[in-house]
């Protein structure tokens, strides 16, 4: 049933308060020795920047990567720390629960990363860094599928062998390749 349109003008209807809702918030610099008044100075005084430590903690939902859920549809937690160093140095560390294989139990993923990023007078920028990602999960399986074609995948590539037998020594990359029942040329 749809309620009745109000009818005649509308007046204001006093309400009590509680009267804990009355009395006055203290305000922010109020107290020149509260933590927050404290904060703001340094804020407002700060000249130079040495360094800058950031990080978050999050739960999701479901963890997504490109459309893919890494969770399995599930809930997630989630941390990431990052250092950013006034030389040019940086480095940091994500991590989440995940839950890649079914049915199995939730594992801890971590991806790190390191670097150096500067910029040139003339406005341009460079960087060089390092980190583990699915890019190295992608060339170890185009490794073994040039062997499955017949490519003489070591002799031909021997840095590239190198970084899969990197890759295969970690231990999620073993069971995997053990359950699978795969084996690198």
């Amino acid at each position: 049933m749809r309620a009745k349109p109000l009818e005649g003008p509308r007046e204001p209807v006093p309400v009590r308060a509680p009267w804990w809702v009355i009395l006055k918030p203290r305000r922010l610099i109020d107290s020149p020795r509260s933590p927050s008044a404290v904060a703001l100075w340094f804020l407002f005084v700060s000249t130079e920047v040495f360094a800058q430590v950031s990080g978050s903690a999050s739960l999701l939902s479901d963890y997504r990567y490109r459309g893919v859920s890494l969770s399995r549809n599930r809930p997630a937690a989630q941390l990431a720390v990052a250092y950013d160093d006034a030389s040019g140095w940086y480095g940091g560390a994500f991590a989440s629960t995940v839950q890649l294989v079914y049915p199995a139990t939730r594992e801890l993923q971590v991806v790190s990363f390191a670097g150096y990023a500067r910029r040139l007078p003339s406005g341009l920028s460079w960087e060089a860094g390092a980190d583990y990602s699915v890019v190295d999960l992608y060339l170890l399986v185009f490794y073994q599928w040039g062997g499955r074609v017949g490519l003489d995948m070591q002799g031909n590539y021997p840095a590239w062998r190198r970084l899969t037998d990197r890759t295969a020594q970690r231990p999620a990359v073993q069971r995997v390749l053990a359950d699978e029942k795969i084996s690198l040329p």
